[in-house]
């Protein structure tokens, strides 16, 4: 005998069904509702040549891209940044700040510099470890280094920062026996992940003066191994990776040797899909000893 069931029981049913259906939409909606864009960052260690920075900001226009990440520009140079900007009618905000005191003589203090290449964005610093190496001639190489980055204000949580690691050699400012850039790198993943953790895109460019298999950089990939076989343990995609689909760790070489590649731009794997068409990592010729860096990527929110 076949069974059937009562009407109220059915309409209990498939009111319950329709709730579950209305919360599971609620749940995800905010997810899938966000809008993927395509993210353009060009990042240059302008070694504090002025046409090297001119270079950088007309390659960012040209291309449309959100934002500039520059190492080694000096503070007399720094105005040259919105002078091009209202050259192309536009109002960019722009964030420097010093890394080493003096450093180019008479043009001033060495400064590390991110850019929105438009208003509405606030001004982020997070202070990492000063670093000190000891030069040819004996002299002491000294640098307060900083996270600097620009978060816009107007859209989407967006945070993009430029940085400049510490040479290989240098140590921590009071403990020579502690490495510089191992300790800036950790302090960047400590950092970032708070940001990250607030449900932000987070872009990291600069000079990491470590090839890309390096150990170090383990604290800020998220795929591919090192050149000793560990895994990583970071929650950036790195633009290279993003290109070619692959965890492997590469891309084209970046310093005046054509060798190494030590300049990055790192996406965070929160809002930044690993399966993509059109990312990109780009390395140009410059003005600088550094290639210039233009790195693409699509991302969420």
């Amino acid at each position: 005998m076949t069974h059937s069931t009562p009407r109220r029981a059915r309409s209990a049913f498939t009111a319950l069904a329709g709730a579950l259906a209305l919360t599971a939409i609620s749940f995800v909606s905010p997810t899938s509702a966000q809008a993927a864009t395509k993210f353009i960052v060009v990042q240059h260690n302008v070694e504090k040549n002025g046409a090297a920075i001119t270079h950088a900001l007309k390659k960012a226009h040209d291309l449309g891209a959100q934002a500039v990440t520059l190492q080694e520009v000096c503070a007399s140079d720094v105005p040259l940044i919105q002078s091009y900007a209202a050259s192309v009618g536009q109002t960019w905000s722009v964030h420097p700040q010093q890394s080493r005191t003096g450093g180019c003589g008479a043009r001033g203090d060495v400064m590390t510099v991110a850019v929105r290449t438009a208003a509405g964005a606030d001004n982020v610093v997070r202070s990492l470890s000063q670093d000190e190496s000891v030069n040819d001639d004996g002299s002491l190489h000294t640098r307060q280094q900083e996270l600097v980055c620009v978060r816009w204000t107007d859209t989407s949580v967006r945070t993009v920062c430029s940085v400049h690691v510490a040479l290989g050699k240098a140590y921590v400012v009071g403990n020579p026996a502690l490495n510089a850039r191992k300790t800036q790198i950790k302090e960047i993943k400590d950092i970032t992940a708070t940001f990250i953790g607030n449900g932000q895109l987070v872009v990291v460019g600069g000079d990491f003066n470590a090839v890309p298999k390096d150990p170090v950089l383990n604290r800020m990939y998220a795929r591919g191994v090192d050149n000793e076989g560990n895994a990583p343990n970071g929650k950036f995609f790195e633009a290279a990776q993003l290109e070619g689909q692959t965890a492997n760790r590469g891309g084209n070489a970046t310093d005046q040797s054509g060798k190494r590649k030590i300049d990055h731009v790192f996406f965070s794997n929160n809002k930044t899909p690993w399966t993509q068409s059109g990312a990109a990592f780009n390395a140009l010729d410059s003005p600088s000893d550094h290639q210039l860096v233009v790195a693409k990527a699509t991302v969420q929110g």
